[in-house]
């Protein structure tokens, strides 16, 4: 442990002199140490302590600054108190084992006569062996009862100084080299307890509320200086605030109140960017603000408005699309923008499907089919495109002329019917389009009525329902996925989350056989369940239980199944059904039901929980 730097550099040791040392001895080492230094000769004194402490650097300036330092009593104290004092034989032959290294000696020679002087060198002693502890302790009985003695033997017989308060000075100027938070398990009076903590906590005070007042000059500056200001603020406290919680008992008000007033200045600065701003994640910003302010702040009342923000603030979130897609997000929405300014009609709503049809297969393919959000956003894009097929359909069945003539009993002319006629043919190819699109199962019925009528229609004035647009060119994304290969759609697939469930079982039956196997390597004679199932054969078959679990977890689902059916779920398929056959004899022959069905519950929750942990995984 190194040696406190008021030890080292004490400007007595600089002077070569204890910290009795009548004026003349100063003035004589002062002359010394001139005459060497001019001539560039380094020199030296016993009180080094060469033996015990690091050396002397000893240059003009720093005996000029040692000496300055030594001006006024107060400081003459200070560092006297960190420094030896020589005044009776015991001081003296103590200081000479010091001379020669042997400090454990010195210590002994002191105690044996304790003394105003024995007493403060054993405790600069024990300073420098880095027992603070004992250091500390000696130090309260030396100031609790010789503290004016202490003075006198420093500054002689001036009694205009006041000697009362040295024992508190002594513990701050020590805790200026040693932090308050590591001074104070060696700290066992209560009264120095409280006036370590007390003189430790104002400057973390007024440290942290400069802190908050820097960041309150923000306000009004714009979002981007009101979140920086807020990230600094939380950034640049925390080991602040730390420090003073370890300083301030449990409840403090002190404490409370600064924390709250640290923690609301950061909610605040989250509140102030997300408000004005227009980031796409400003709200993911503003949340990590949010979040810490709640685990700063101690009052009730200031707990409660964290909350509340932070629960508005997290649902806003949760209507955010997923940070990987917010370009696509924000591609669409223009496009949505653009085109609520158009007439209702169906050439527009072609254009928004054709635009937005690339941005949608982007997201489908980062996110996956079953996304809620693509889902959402794909049928946001659909039920407006319908909007407008509907709406000039509609419309041209309500044409004042063809009105007219229906009410007169004339029927359509050919002019009539070709203009219905040629509406409904494009809004037949604008419904081939939407076609492709994936929609919420709630909006699909919907859809579905709407294009089954327009299907009708078709029938009804003879346009067939076969007739479809021109193939659209291949978008870019479409273009990407013809290149791409056997093994790349494998690894997409696996990385879906379809793929998931096969995935888990396969994971829990190899788990199975390797268990069963170190088990069975370990003790050949070990058993599961049964004596003529040994540890290999039951880890093997408790694995493959877990392919049983696809039956049971969706894969029925025959709808979920028609939609998302491939090569690998038809393995998985299989593999269930076939474990099924071979686990059912197992149940019923092998082992009691009870124990059977135990089991498999059992199985099924590991088969669950890894489940979500892979799809956790996926997410990353």
């Amino acid at each position: 442990m190194a040696v406190l730097q008021i030890i080292t550099g004490n400007p007595y040791r600089v002077l070569g002199v204890t910290a009795n040392a009548p004026m003349k001895e100063r003035v004589a080492n002062q002359g010394k140490m001139k005459a060497f230094l001019k001539v560039g000769k380094s020199v030296s004194f016993p009180l080094d302590l060469a033996q015990v402490l690091p050396e002397v650097n000893r240059t003009t300036e720093s005996v000029a600054a040692a000496n300055s330092q030594l001006t006024l009593p107060k400081d003459q104290i200070k560092f006297a108190q960190f420094w030896f004092v020589n005044v009776s034989s015991f001081d003296q032959i103590a200081i000479n084992h010091l001379t020669n290294g042997d400090i454990d000696a010195a210590i002994e020679i002191w105690k044996k006569k304790l003394s105003v002087s024995t007493l403060h060198n054993l405790v600069v002693t024990c300073l420098i062996k880095g027992d603070y502890k004992e250091a500390i302790a000696t130090a309260k009985r030396l100031y609790s009862s010789y503290s004016k003695e202490f003075a006198q033997m420093i500054l002689g017989n001036d009694t205009s100084f006041d000697a009362s308060s040295i024992g508190n000075d002594f513990i701050e100027h020590l805790a200026e080299e040693i932090t308050p938070k590591k001074l104070l398990p060696f700290v066992a009076d209560a009264d120095w307890r409280q006036h370590l903590s007390a003189s430790s906590v104002k400057p973390l005070i007024d440290a942290l509320t400069n802190a908050v007042a820097s960041a309150k000059a923000s306000k009004g500056q714009g979002p981007a200086a009101r979140y920086a200001a807020g990230a600094k603020l939380m950034n640049e406290t925390k080991g602040q605030l730390k420090e003073l919680k370890s300083l301030l008992p449990a409840g403090d008000l002190q404490y409370q109140m600064m924390a709250d007033k640290l923690g609301l200045e950061i909610l605040q600065c989250g509140i102030d960017y997300y408000n004005d701003s227009e980031d796409d994640d400003a709200a993911r910003k503003a949340m990590v603000l949010q979040k810490y302010a709640q685990t700063v702040v101690v009052g009730q009342m200031a707990k409660d408005r964290c909350k509340e923000n932070a629960d508005i603030l997290q649902k806003i979130i949760d209507k955010l699309p997923p940070a990987e897609v917010m370009a696509e997000n924000r591609a669409i929405i223009k496009e949505l923008e653009a085109y609520t300014k158009l007439p209702d009609r169906i050439s527009h709503a072609v254009t928004l499907l054709k635009n937005t049809r690339p941005h949608l297969q982007s997201i489908k393919q980062k996110l996956g089919l079953t996304n809620t959000f693509y889902l959402r956003m794909s049928t946001q894009i659909v039920g407006n495109a319908l909007h407008n097929i509907v709406e000039e359909v509609n419309a041209a069945q309500k044409d004042p002329q063809i009105a007219i003539r229906l009410q007169l009993g004339l029927g359509l002319d050919s002019s009539d019917l070709a203009k219905i006629k040629s509406v409904v043919r494009e809004a037949w190819k604008a419904t081939t389009l939407m076609d492709d699109f994936d929609l919420e199962a709630e909006f699909k019925s919907h859809y579905n009525k709407n294009r089954n009528t327009l299907k009708s229609m078709c029938n009804q004035i003879g346009i067939p329902i076969d007739e479809s647009p021109e193939p659209p060119a291949p978008q870019p994304d479409e273009r990407r996925d013809e290149k791409i290969s056997t093994v790349e759609k494998l690894w997409l697939h696996i990385k879906s989350k379809d793929s998931t469930k096969w995935e888990t079982a396969l994971f829990l039956n190899l788990m199975g056989i390797l268990v069963g196997y170190v088990v069975y390597k370990e003790n050949p004679n070990t058993y599961f369940v049964i004596e003529d199932c040994n540890a290999f054969v039951g880890g093997t078959l408790i694995g493959m239980t877990s392919w049983i679990c696809l039956l049971v977890d969706g894969f029925v689902d025959v709808e979920e199944i028609g939609d998302t059916l491939d090569v690998g779920d038809i393995a998985s398929i299989g593999c269930g059904c076939l474990m099924m056959l071979l686990w059912l004899p197992f149940l019923f022959i092998m082992i009691p039901i009870s124990v059977g069905i135990v089991a498999f519950i059992f199985i099924y929750v590991i088969y669950k929980a890894t489940e979500n942990l892979i799809n956790v995984i996926k997410k990353l």
